[in-house]
């Protein structure tokens, strides 16, 4: 199969890259101040596997899950306060991430483009 026709999840270097991406990501992520509030009594492994399993979805690798469940599992955070800064932040983050495990830029802007697609479910607007 050529690369043109394989998903993002491939492109990007599959199972192993999606893990050290997330790995890295949570490593900055919860040192936010603006953020860490939000993971008050919750199992950061298992925070983890959730969010790989989320970034494996949207990145065409073999797990799904519906934007429905986006919204269910983020309307608490939203009472609490989780908004566009926030999401904004998630972004900046990532890219970051990105850019130290060296993914081509082309990657990077095509995973940003897709994350920034579930904006709208995760603040459920």
């Amino acid at each position: 199969m050529s690369s043109m026709n394989q998903t993002l999840f491939y492109r990007v270097g599959g199972e192993a890259a999606v893990e050290a991406a997330v790995n890295r990501f949570y490593d900055k992520f919860l040192q936010q101040e603006s953020i860490i509030d939000f993971f008050e009594n919750v199992s950061i492994p298992e925070q983890k596997n959730k969010f790989r399993l989320f970034f494996t979805q949207i990145l065409g690798g073999p797990y799904t899950t519906s934007n429905i469940e986006i919204r269910r599992v983020h309307a608490p955070l939203v009472e609490r306060g989780l908004n566009d800064q926030h999401y904004d932040l998630f972004l900046k983050l990532m890219e970051q991430t990105l850019r130290e495990l060296e993914i081509p830029e082309e990657l990077i802007e095509e995973f940003i483009d897709l994350t920034e697609s579930f904006r709208k479910d995760v603040l459920n607007k």
